[in-house]
């Protein structure tokens, strides 16, 4: 009996010296990544503001004298020379008929409306609406001829850079059948901040335009530009 006791006793040691270090490596792995797949609790994304110059406006000219013209030149002619006819032809030609006018024809001229060049990409996006809420989000659905589209994901970037993604989710369903997304993200704490959205399929392809992005801002609720949850549909 006391043979069974001790290998009872070295079995469980061993194992609780197993899970002692499986717990030690899962922390060391979320200590290096707090975004580890395995982490229910990821720090929320701080975006980092970008400072725009704007353009300044450049001075306008304004001339300070205008010349004027003090004098004009007259010319008066010292003697008049008047001919004098002393005799009248008799056989001078008479012309009865006066040459007739004829008005110009204009061609009207039909301006053509410019046609659209069409996009590289099959997915077009929306701004459907953006106010003050919380949390801070964007969010949005993916349909195509009005409905609902499985197999695609959506990127977060803060540029069209694919290393500079921060989040890469697939769309999912809702309970109304829908496809939708949804990024929640931290306002900034001043100013403005701009986020790219798009489309790709499975394979990683962009289905959507890139350059397509979502300004953030940190205006109160007071403010009518205030934007904190931006709607944002894709639609082919």
């Amino acid at each position: 009996m006391q043979d069974g006791s001790d290998d009872f006793f070295q079995i469980a040691a061993l194992v609780v010296a197993t899970l002692t270090g499986i717990i030690v490596i899962a922390f060391a792995l979320i200590f290096v990544n707090p975004r580890i797949a395995f982490n229910p609790f990821k720090p929320p994304i701080v975006p980092t503001p970008i400072i725009v110059a704007l353009p300044t406006s450049q001075p306008t000219w304004t001339p300070t004298t205008t010349p004027t013209e003090t004098s004009t030149p007259t010319l008066t002619p010292t003697s008049t020379a008047t001919p004098t006819l002393t005799s009248t032809p008799t056989n001078a030609p008479t012309n009865t008929s006066a040459p007739t006018a004829r008005p110009a024809t204009r061609t009207p001229v039909i301006a053509l409306p410019p046609t659209p060049l069409p996009s590289a990409f099959p997915y077009r996006a929306t701004l459907r609406s953006c106010a003050f809420g919380s949390p801070t989000q964007i969010k949005g659905k993916v349909t195509s001829g009005g409905s609902p589209v499985d197999g695609v994901h959506i990127r977060l970037a803060t540029s069209t850079d694919v290393a500079t993604v921060v989040e890469d989710q697939a769309v999912k369903r809702d309970s109304d059948l829908s496809t939708i997304y949804a990024f929640i993200i931290s306002p900034p704490d001043s100013g403005s901040f701009q986020w790219h959205i798009w489309l790709t399929d499975a394979q990683g392809a962009s289905i959507s335009d890139p350059n397509y992005n979502v300004t953030i801002n940190s205006l109160p609720a007071s403010s009518p530009d205030s934007c904190w949850i931006a709607v944002v549909d894709f639609v082919r």
